[in-house]
């Protein structure tokens, strides 16, 4: 038997606009929570849409465990097994590319 745990972050919730490092954080507080109350998970996927893909990236970046470079590496103590993002901005976006330039002076 396989023990799978999925974890719906949500401490996110309502607090985007500090930034992905600061939303980063916290994503990793939940996640070194609940692997440290599911002790028998060996391995640890990510999957994340939009911002919560940038979110996962450097989440996945904060518990990388220096020292472990190559095929011995762990995130969070357990081994990676798949990074998923879906629609997720890694090379940024441009400013409102949809909105009409008259109303970008106004946001």
């Amino acid at each position: 038997d396989r023990d799978i745990l999925t974890l719906a972050v949500r401490s996110n919730e309502g607090r985007t606009r500090d930034g992905v490092s600061e939303g980063s954080g916290r994503v990793a507080r939940e996640v070194t929570a609940a692997v440290a109350a599911n002790p028998s998970l060996q391995r640890i996927s990510f999957v994340g849409n939009s911002l919560g893909g940038l979110y996962i990236r450097h989440t996945a970046r904060l518990m990388y465990e220096r020292g472990s470079f190559g095929r011995g590496a762990k995130i969070a103590g357990l081994w990676p097994e798949a990074f998923i993002t879906i629609a997720s901005p890694h090379l940024g976006t441009r400013l409102l590319p949809w909105c009409p330039p008259a109303l970008q002076a106004t946001v």
